[in-house]
């Protein structure tokens, strides 16, 4: 579908070898309009419409029973049976999927499968879908109805491969692309380096990579940026916060997309409740959903370029930055929002780090 001024379709994949990209993927959110910054704040995201998902109501999703479940596939030279020998095998799967975003308390996120279909058609069609993704390549997507800057349906394309390539995690994909439809766009991952080889230990400053990033999953878990990120778009009676922002500049400019990790300092003396934001086209950055409390600052290029091409596009600064970690705690309160000293990122390393392209 070609984008127009009134409706666009954002397609977002799990992998970077996705046949289909999406035009932006900033911040957390989607923006409500065209013309807003590719790194959004939570005042400019695209909402659902009330009229299709309102305050306190509950989404329906409905499951497609095509054959296409049970369908092997290749990939790379190698032929993989598929793991569901019919579509209810993938029931419970959604329904734990789904009940990952319900459970958030500071949200007000209620979904349920309503059914399974044999016959949905792959179009605008007021159903909100989850089909198998029918080519032979291990890529899942998510379909973003937004018209006047509002959200009205989702459309899920999920390949059975990945319940093949996360091992135990394999729910992990579904849970990605379902943020995309809460209205979630691609996060930051942490500045950590070899967490493939290297799990993170108990207490680590990065437990893990949110999962609307595409980095590695250790926990089964949303992370404490994916709550938020949701808390923020729908957020439940009583959730309150607040904030930090600020510039980052490189060379004497602005420092376009980078990545920044506030992460709150516990009563033991650890970091945790790590949150990730992007600098805006102008260099600013603002951290929301905050929790009270003092928080350390990080600063650098993003870790992983894939899942961010429109930010790459737009100028992201990557080449010859180095991070800067900011050791003065920043206190945040509750309905305020704390203003950081400025960052001048110094030249540094080489490069943006990527993945590896095998699957998992």
């Amino acid at each position: 579908m070609t984008p127009t001024p009134r409706l666009r379709r954002f397609l977002f994949s799990l992998f970077a070898l996705s046949l289909l990209a999406g035009p932006a993927s900033g911040y957390r959110f989607f923006g409500g309009t065209i013309d807003d910054s590719l790194a959004p704040v939570s005042e400019n995201a695209a909402p659902w419409s009330p009229s299709v998902w309102g305050p306190s109501q509950t989404l329906s999703w409905v499951l497609s029973e095509a054959p296409e479940w049970t369908d092997s596939f290749e990939w790379r030279g190698e032929t993989y049976e598929s793991p569901f020998e019919s579509a209810s095998d993938v029931l419970p799967h959604v329904r734990a999927a789904l009940e990952a975003w319900s459970d958030v308390p500071t949200a007000d996120i209620r979904w349920r499968v309503s059914g399974m279909r044999v016959n949905l058609p792959r179009a605008r069609d007021h159903i909100n879908a989850i089909r198998p993704h029918v080519l032979d390549v291990p890529a899942s997507y998510a379909a973003v109805y937004i018209e006047g800057g509002e959200i009205l349906e989702c459309d899920i394309s999920f390949s059975p491969g990945h319940f093949i390539f996360f091992g135990r995690q394999r729910q992990s994909a579904l849970v990605h692309e379902l943020g995309h439809c809460l209205g979630l766009a691609h996060s930051a991952m942490f500045p950590t380096w070899d967490s493939a080889l290297f799990p993170p230990e108990a207490g680590a400053v990065w437990p893990q990579d949110p999962k609307m990033a595409y980095g590695h999953d250790h926990d089964p878990r949303l992370t404490h940026d994916d709550i938020i990120g949701g808390s923020l778009l729908r957020p439940a009676r009583g959730f309150r916060h607040g904030g930090i922002e600020g510039e980052v500049t490189f060379g004497g400019t602005a420092a376009r997309f980078v990545r920044l990790v506030a992460a709150r300092i516990g009563e033991d003396g650890r970091l945790g409740d790590s949150v990730s934001v992007f600098t805006d086209e102008q260099g600013r950055y603002r951290f929301e959903g905050l929790a009270p409390g003092d928080y350390l600052l990080a600063a650098g290029p993003m870790m992983e370029t894939s899942a961010h091409g429109s930010l790459l596009d737009a100028g992201a600064v990557l080449h010859g930055a180095e991070d800067r970690y900011l050791l003065a705690p920043l206190s945040v309160s509750l309905g305020a929002s704390t203003r950081a000293p400025p960052i001048a990122l110094r030249e540094g390393r080489g490069s943006a780090v990527r993945l590896p392209e095998e699957p998992g």
